[in-house]
């Protein structure tokens, strides 16, 4: 089996929803949570819970030095939402610049094992972290390449057109589902 390069990009946003966490953990003020970093995002959620710690640890240091990347943008006096959104790739520019201005604007606020990180790895700041970790590229090259062989624009519309979860189960029980297992096999 291939091993794993910690210091490729894992995931480079989060998938889960964050609130389900929340009212699993019922967080409290006094709590101390432990959390694999991730993307990051599931760690800066919960501290909308406002607990008393949380401690994030990954094996990968790819993934902490993501993590302290989004919490440098949060401690930037000067870093606005639109700047984050395009840090991270929603956007392909913002008013302040590029991607790799936006990370030169706020890297001193990054411990420096995150600094020689991102230093290190400035093409996946320009190419847009959101879109580059493992996950997100195997997402999209099956999105491209695996999906339109099994679910066709109007079964797409099909299913976005559904007014219940009924409609929703009948077109997709209509779907070629055993092409997709050939994907998979």
């Amino acid at each position: 089996s291939k091993e794993w390069n910690l210091a490729d990009i894992r995931y480079g946003r989060v998938w889960e929803d964050h609130r389900i966490l929340s009212k699993a953990l019922l967080i409290t003020r006094e709590d101390v949570i432990l959390c694999l970093t991730s993307a990051g995002d599931n760690v800066l959620n919960l501290l909308l819970d406002k607990p008393k710690k949380i401690i994030a640890l990954d094996l990968s240091p790819a993934q902490n030095a993501m993590l302290e990347l989004k919490l440098a943008c949060l401690r930037s006096d000067t870093f606005t939402y639109e700047g984050y959104m395009c840090l991270i790739g929603w956007h392909e520019k913002s008013d302040r610049g590029s991607r790799l201005d936006l990370y030169h604007s706020i890297k001193h606020l990054l411990p420096s094992y995150a600094q020689e990180y991102w230093d290190a790895h400035s093409s996946v700041l320009e190419g847009g972290i959101c879109h580059l970790g493992h996950l997100e590229c195997y997402a999209s090259k099956f999105h491209s390449i695996h999906l339109p062989t099994v679910v066709s624009n109007e079964d797409t519309d099909r299913l976005l057109a559904s007014k219940t979860t009924e409609e929703q189960k009948s077109v997709f029980d209509q779907l070629p589902l055993e092409k997709l297992k050939e994907v998979f096999t």
